[in-house]
């Protein structure tokens, strides 16, 4: 890149966090809150009922036409739900957030009432279901079944017509960009990890595509390229790289408002720019 193009992008970066900061501290003052109703935005509700239990999907902006689909899976990771709704409220696409008791684990109970539990971010290969739920220590075959079943209403009801497919998600203090680097316990995952030591390494892209790879490490982010070949942990990161669908992982520490909004809108202005 040439240096002009170079002060430009750090200009640009610099002025874009300016203002999101501006933004975020005026909604923080006024008391930010997971409730999407605070944003007036529109919201339709699918239920799924798992072994007795109900799972709820709150679909925010339901008829948006973008092409571009945020999902929220874990429902105790409530900034990036707050900062998404922000989001919303002066970008298009449509946000799926799954609900279930605040909890990060998802539950069921099989027909002899043994309860089962899984992460919903692992169900989306067969070899992810049957690890998930091994991970828990609540394996059966019938529980498979009833896991296989949910993730292909997700699949197939929500999320088959996005053309790009944006997690957001949370994390603490034991998660960070650091387990992707070399000799670390997810470096054969990464293709190739760019390290901003300047920003915190919990917040950070993960995606699938080189070209958003090299946009957001160019703004200066922390960023990661998923490998060609990741190990199938069942992840939605796994799923939508054997299909080709393009997957944008916005990940941020857990109270993170304003750097999960800054890297929010940096998307948006990416997906304006490219079109």
């Amino acid at each position: 890149m040439k240096p002009k193009y170079v002060i430009l992008t750090l200009i640009f970066s610099i002025l874009l966090s300016a203002t999101v900061m501006v933004l975020s501290n005026n909604l923080l003052a006024k008391g930010v809150t997971t409730d999407s109703s605070a944003y007036n935005l529109p919201i339709v509700e699918k239920v799924f009922y798992l072994g007795g239990e109900k799972i709820r999907f709150l679909i925010r902006n339901p008829n948006d036409q973008s092409g571009v689909l945020y999902f929220n899976m874990h429902d105790n990771e409530n900034t990036s739900v707050a900062a998404t709704d922000s989001l919303l409220t002066r970008a298009n696409g449509k946000f799926v957030e799954l609900k279930y008791k605040g909890n990060r684990r998802v539950g069921g109970f099989t027909m002899d009432k043994k309860q089962f539990l899984f992460d919903p971010n692992r169900i989306y290969t067969d070899l992810g279901i049957y690890k998930t739920l091994q991970m828990h220590g609540t394996y059966s075959v019938e529980a498979k079944k009833q896991v296989k079943l949910f993730s292909e209403f997700i699949v197939d009801s929500l999320l088959a017509e996005a053309e790009i497919i944006v997690a957001v998600h949370n994390n603490s203090k034991g998660y960070s960009i650091e387990k992707y680097l070399p000799d670390s316990a997810f470096h054969d995952s990464a293709e190739k990890v760019h390290y901003n030591r300047n920003k915190s390494p919990h917040d950070f892209f993960y995606v699938n595509e080189p070209e958003h790879f090299e946009y957001f490490k160019e703004m200066g982010y922390n960023t990661i390229l998923q490998s060609k070949n990741p190990d199938d942990d069942g992840s939605l990161s796994v799923y939508c790289a054997n299909r080709k669908i393009p997957y944008i992982n916005i990940e941020a520490l857990e109270g993170h408002f304003a750097q999960q909004l800054d890297m929010l809108m940096l998307l948006q202005k990416f997906l304006k720019d490219r079109n």
